[in-house]
């Protein structure tokens, strides 16, 4: 089941990247961290024949996020029939693999995969220049605020979206993980945290307004140790 799904999402991937053209080259790192994903999900024994679906449904939602962070020249203005047939199988993708998912599953726990799939989505689209500081600069210098203490404010709400982000990321993901006996679920979340943590600093090393830093990581790391033993705590105190 493994194989096939990352067989799926390869070929799908290579088709849209001919369709493309020249630009299709550009989604391959998020194709490789789709696959990445679906060799993470492991063995998930009761729901064995819904890792397919899982696969497909995250793959789908991140290459789409990715796609979408790397605006083509006149994209905006005069979006071209190719890419809006790649964001349509995209999100054809997704919807097909949750159906799937669902159906082998038959649990409601699906749910929160989807919750994971869709922020991992956001994570593809705004870890670029499109999440660069510039934009709540502009909004910081537009209420008064500017200097020192928009770049203090600045620096704060940054770090603090960090921790918060993948505090519940985390968080959903050890949910997803416990419900589908991916064993164990405290490994599980912590290790698809620093996974996007880590991919998220690397792509912004590359990026024109972004400085990808080791420090940022271990911040998200900080927010997932603490959204996971607050819910431990929560949990104990519920037995």
């Amino acid at each position: 089941m493994r194989l096939l799904g990352i067989l799926g999402i390869f070929l799908f991937a290579f088709i849209m990247a001919l369709g493309l053209g020249a630009y299709g080259v550009f989604i391959w790192p998020a194709v490789a961290m789709a696959i990445v994903v679906a060799l993470l999900l492991g063995p998930l024994k009761p729901w064995e024949e819904a890792r397919v679906g899982l696969a497909f449904a995250y793959a789908g939602l991140f290459i789409a996020g990715w796609i979408q962070s790397h605006p083509y020249p006149d994209f905006d203005r005069n979006p071209g029939k190719m890419f809006l047939m790649a964001f349509v199988a995209l999100g054809g993708l997704s919807l097909l693999g949750f159906a799937m998912a669902a159906r082998a599953s038959k649990s409601w726990s699906v749910m929160w995969w989807l919750i994971l799939a869709i922020g991992c989505g956001v994570l593809a689209l705004y870890s670029g220049d499109a999440g660069g500081p510039d934009p709540m600069m502009a909004w910081l210098s537009g209420k008064g605020i500017v200097g020192s203490q928009a770049e203090l404010l600045l620096l704060l709400t940054r770090k603090a979206v960090h921790f918060l982000s993948y505090g519940f990321m985390a968080l959903f993901a050890y949910r997803f993980a416990f419900a589908t006996g991916r064993s164990p679920a405290l490994k599980f979340a912590l290790s698809f945290a620093l996974l996007h943590g880590c991919f998220d600093e690397a792509r912004q090393l590359f990026a024109k307004e972004r400085t990808g830093s080791p420090f940022d990581v271990l911040i998200d790391m900080l927010g997932a140790l603490f959204f996971l033993w607050v819910a431990g705590a929560f949990r104990k105190q519920g037995r």
